[in-house]
């Protein structure tokens, strides 16, 4: 029994869904455990009423959600996924990718601060940043080497008008 699917061109089966759950919901829980064993073990807690936490933790969750969300198709119609097992035809320019490298790094990001946020979690905006470095030397050390043999000139072009992972909704000219 085959419980494979399809996204665009790319298979899709359980060891890449697996892979991708764990990245999506582990590694921020496992981040966000701890956050609570840092605020514990200091002391620490976001002293911000909950009427401020909860609305605050939340849009910053659902833009990361959102932010990821619209990442995703401009892989599927170049034929690949995020993964570097399913690597795209050509360079993703497009959607998200207009205004930064690396926007589901961004996203990310929010799915660690805004359930720290929701839930008090001081040394969630620690633990957040900390993930983005980890990802931040991925993508710097790895990912983008990867590109520019790839892509060449194509990607330094990119590399040199588009920001690594906080959006700029302007161009310059």
């Amino acid at each position: 029994m085959d419980v494979s699917f399809r996204l665009g061109r790319v298979k899709v089966g359980p060891l890449m869904l697996v892979l991708g759950l764990m990245i999506h919901v582990l590694v921020p829980g496992v981040f966000l455990v701890g956050a609570y064993g840092l605020d514990v073990g200091f002391g620490w807690r976001l002293t911000w009423p909950l009427w401020v936490r909860l609305p605050l933790g939340a849009t910053i969750l659902l833009l990361s959600v959102v932010l990821e969300a619209l990442s995703f198709p401009p892989f599927i119609r170049s034929g690949g996924s995020p993964s570097p097992f399913h690597q795209t035809e050509s360079l993703i320019v497009t959607g998200p990718y207009r205004y930064c490298r690396h926007p589901i790094y961004a996203a990310y990001f929010g799915f660690i601060l805004g359930p720290g946020i929701m839930l008090g979690l001081r040394s969630s905006f620690l633990t957040a940043a900390l993930w983005w470095l980890c990802l931040a030397v991925e993508a710097r050390f790895f990912e983008e080497p990867s590109l520019q043999r790839r892509f060449g000139e194509q990607f330094e072009a990119y590399r040199r008008t588009t920001p690594f992972t906080i959006p700029r909704f302007w161009r310059r000219r």
